[in-house]
């Protein structure tokens, strides 16, 4: 018998709704497996994480059915592994991670609490460029400009450079695209 990344979902879902607290550790184990077992990670990555336009079968992902407040405190027991995992989890945009002109509250949260650590950003980063999408990008790239206008100023200087190098990057992605 075969078994797909959703019914893994579905399976996960129940277990973060119902049983979070008893999978928790074993589960955390696995997300932070390294080097030769990272494929694990990115396995879970798959069924855990939350997707943007149309990849997977959820907009956030079940990981997020948890107790966040466990899942952010987790982040500050094993920094700075876990942070940099969870910004290659956290559903990046509002809504269901389909409002693509505002930041969903756990991403920015993640960038809050932890964009001190240059790495967390560019997972976020790895999040945000990990897509499908059909028609001209325009709409799309227009947006995250928006988002990453409200952090161009952000208190923390990392921060600040982080999304201002992404506004950068973005003109000329728009500028390509509408060539």
């Amino acid at each position: 018998m075969t078994y797909s990344d959703s019914d893994l979902q579905g399976i996960y879902e129940v277990l973060m709704k119902v049983h979070f607290h008893l999978i928790w550790t074993d589960l955390t184990n696995a997300i932070l497996f390294n080097d030769d077992h990272y494929v694990k990670f990115y396995g879970l990555k798959n069924i855990l994480g939350s997707n943007i336009c149309g990849v997977g079968n959820r907009g956030i992902g079940v990981l997020f059915e948890g107790d966040i407040n466990t899942i952010f405190n987790w982040c500050i027991d094993k920094k700075p592994l876990a942070p940099l995992r969870l910004a290659k989890l956290v559903p990046i945009y509002g809504e269901n991670n389909s409002n693509y002109s505002e930041w969903h509250p756990y991403a920015k949260k993640l960038i809050d609490d932890f964009g001190y650590i240059k790495q967390v950003l560019s997972g976020l980063n790895v999040n945000m460029g990990t897509f499908s999408w059909t028609g001209s990008l325009v709409p799309l790239l227009e947006d995250q400009k928006s988002l990453f206008l409200t952090m161009q100023n952000h208190e923390n200087q990392l921060i600040s450079e982080w999304a201002i190098g992404n506004l950068n990057s973005l003109e000329m992605q728009i500028k390509q695209e509408q060539k």
